[in-house]
């Protein structure tokens, strides 16, 4: 009776055993299972810093072009101001000068007319 008692015993032992080895290796793949992970968490936390870092920069560029292009929408607008009011003083110096034209014309027809004027008396 002690012996199969015994017997009993051991193969329980055994049994617990295997399990324990069982245990054992299963809680050593998910060990490195963490591990692993543990890894690509801290590469894709560096992946992430990168990116923020890319994404301020970027961020840095896009407000300098945004300052640029309405420095070069101020220039534009003002060139615009520049050349209406510089378009102006053309039609007015034209006109000016069609004026000059018209007097001119009429002081070189006086004498012909003052001419034919005393033809005419």
């Amino acid at each position: 009776m002690v012996t199969k008692r015994a017997e009993r015993l051991k193969k329980e032992l055994d049994s617990v055993y295997e399990q324990k080895t069982c245990v054992d290796n299963e809680l050593q793949s998910k060990i490195k299972e963490l591990y692993a992970l543990g890894e690509t968490l801290h590469s894709n936390q560096t992946e992430v810093g990168k990116l923020r870092d890319e994404k301020s920069r970027l961020e840095d560029n896009l407000n300098t072009l945004l300052v640029t292009k309405r420095k070069y929408e101020q220039i534009v607008n003002d060139l615009g101001d520049q050349i209406k009011m510089e378009q102006n003083m053309v039609r007015a110096f034209k006109s000016e000068l069609s004026s000059r034209d018209d007097d001119y014309e009429r002081r070189q027809k006086m004498p012909q007319e003052l001419e034919s004027l005393r033809y005419v008396l």
